[in-house]
């Protein structure tokens, strides 16, 4: 599951109830403490290691920088499970890989911000003009959208991966040329510059723009212009599901008759984990795609807390006034473990806590989280990477901040930290007894008479996909060229179902989703019609959208 969805709601929009700005004013916390820096790292340890224990999480890295001094950098738990404990790679440490996932955007914003300082883009200039051929659905939108709406996730387009997300092939397909010809097919759901839509796709296209302007490939830009510059020497990326040396990805696997049980009785969420292999983009990258680890990604989280500085006082990131920026506003301040967001700059989420501007940005896939977040009035950077897909990295890293910008005493934050982690193991709670009670996810479902349904199908942006019989009775496949059938699994029994026909419980209607816990909390339906395949969404107190996406073609 996505990190996204606990940062941005469910549909990954700005939502919520509006709150006067003066209840995020600075809240006095009466005397100042005597402890010291290092007391408290002492404190936040063994609060990891309690939590790492209570909540069974493989391993992680946290790395911890004040006034330009490394206070902590350290792993903790393993990478792997399934090593044994005198295996030289069992224990997570502060050189173990992670896939850092969308923390790279942060570093697809610096590498823009690079350019312009060298004049060959403009902040506020229409995209077209430097990639005429560029077009949307939408002709307003292709000749007026700018870098910075790319950046900050406001063309009012939807992120399209979520449909194909997940298998091999669809990954295989994606590259650059293929996602600037059809995104002229990808409708706008949202009014331009409205509103929060977080868009991967967006940052590829970003990728691909640093690619034209300095004639050099996206990832060898980086690497010169920002790795090197900041000695960020093990930092590499992503070719192959996974690479040596880096941290094994694990998912939460849970048994219904236990879990079940430990939701009747309340208790603290149990769960066990098993290696997964994540899928991932290997021909595009800009919206994630970099491999790093603590002892790295903290000099990068550094840097931006030191506008753009690296530790030699060399600007590395200029116009970090533009990076920094609130361009996407939430005018909802939701709160979230402590800290009310504010909105979207370039990269990077914009938050306050206290009186305190935190900027931060988190990353997600199978089995890996990471987070990231600094404050520079107080002088304060920080990293955490993750193994796993519960982690609880946020509230973690919430509570180094809290204590060690002293907004928050020992008790106050220990109590909130609780708190915190309580509601994030409930809603893993109801996530995951939806999806157990349902197979995958009960809102998810195709539910007509069974020879109805093969045919060719056609979206203009998604392309042909095929539903046709399998020789067993009730087995459906589908099929999107070029990929191999994949059947519709899996299938459960319905009292209510007449003759011939069949009740198809998936996550999403594409292959590349089923099997795949990737967003699921979304309320996605669908039916197939005679006009074709219908997706139905649906919001909490909000009516049923319902949508033709593939026109049956025979």
């Amino acid at each position: 599951m996505s990190f996204w969805s606990d940062l941005f709601g469910k549909k990954q929009k700005w939502k919520g109830k509006k709150q006067s700005l003066e209840k995020l004013a600075p809240v006095s916390v009466g005397k100042e403490t005597e402890e010291t820096d290092e007391q408290i790292i002492e404190e936040i340890k063994k609060l990891v290691h309690l939590n790492l224990e209570k909540y069974h999480i493989p391993g992680l890295v946290l790395s911890v920088m004040k006034d330009d001094k490394l206070l902590l950098n350290e792993g903790f738990g393993v990478n792997d499970i399934d090593l044994p404990d005198d295996h030289p790679s069992k224990t997570f440490t502060s050189e173990s890989l992670i896939n850092q996932c969308s923390i790279t955007k942060s570093f697809t914003a610096g590498a823009i911000a690079i350019l312009v300082e060298q004049g060959k883009l403009a902040w506020d200039k229409p995209l077209k003009d430097y990639i005429p051929e560029l077009e949307f659905a939408d002709e307003y939108l292709t000749n007026n959208v700018t870098i910075i709406d790319l950046l900050s996730h406001r063309t009012g387009l939807p992120s399209p991966e979520v449909f194909f997300q997940g298998t091999r092939e669809y990954y295989d397909n994606v590259t650059h040329d293929n996602i600037l010809k059809t995104l002229k097919y990808l409708k706008p759901t949202d009014p331009f510059r409205t509103t929060m839509i977080y868009n991967n796709y967006m940052y590829i296209l970003v990728a691909d723009l640093v690619t034209r302007l300095s004639g050099m490939d996206y990832k060898e830009f980086v690497n010169k212009h920002i790795f090197l510059p900041l000695g960020m020497t093990k930092s590499t990326w992503i070719e192959k599901d996974f690479i040596p040396g880096s941290v094994t990805p694990h998912k939460l696997v849970l048994n219904k008759t236990e879990f079940l049980e430990e939701v009747a009785e309340s208790k603290v969420f149990q769960k066990k984990h098993v290696k997964t292999i994540t899928p991932v983009f290997e021909k595009v990258s800009g919206d994630s795609g970099i491999f790093s680890c603590g002892s790295d990604m903290i000099k990068w989280v550094t840097c931006l807390m030191n506008d753009g500085k690296n530790l030699g006082g060399d600007i590395v990131i200029p116009h970090m006034d533009v990076l920094e920026k609130i361009h996407n506003p939430d005018e909802y301040c939701r709160e979230n473990s402590g800290w009310s967001t504010l909105g979207y700059a370039c990269g990077l989420v914009v938050y306050q806590s206290k009186g305190l501007r935190i900027l931060a940005h988190s990353g997600g896939m199978h089995g890996y989280n990471t987070f990231m977040a600094y404050c520079s009035k107080s002088k304060i950077a920080t990293y955490v990477g993750c193994n796993s897909d519960f982690t609880g990295i946020l509230q973690i890293l919430g509570y180094t901040l809290k204590r060690l910008t002293k907004s928050y005493n020992e008790k106050d934050a220990l109590a909130e930290f609780n708190k915190s982690m309580e509601n994030y193991a409930e809603g893993n709670f109801k996530f995951m007894s939806r999806t157990i009670n349902n197979y995958f996810c009960g809102d998810v479902i195709v539910h007509r008479k069974f020879d109805e349904l093969p045919g060719v199908y056609n979206n203009p942006y998604y392309g042909k996909i095929t539903l046709s019989k399998h020789e067993d009775k009730g087995a459906l496949y589908i099929q999107r060229d070029p990929e191999p059938p994949v059947p519709l699994l899996p299938y459960r029994e319905n009292p209510e179902m007449k003759e011939n026909e069949i009740d198809t419980t998936v996550k999403f209607f594409i292959p590349a989703m089923i099997g795949s816990d990737f967003m699921v909390e979304q309320r996605w339906r669908f039916d197939i019609t005679d006009e074709g395949i219908c997706l139905i969404t649906e919001e909490e107190g909000e009516e049923s959208n319902f949508e033709v996406i593939f026109t049956k073609l025979n």
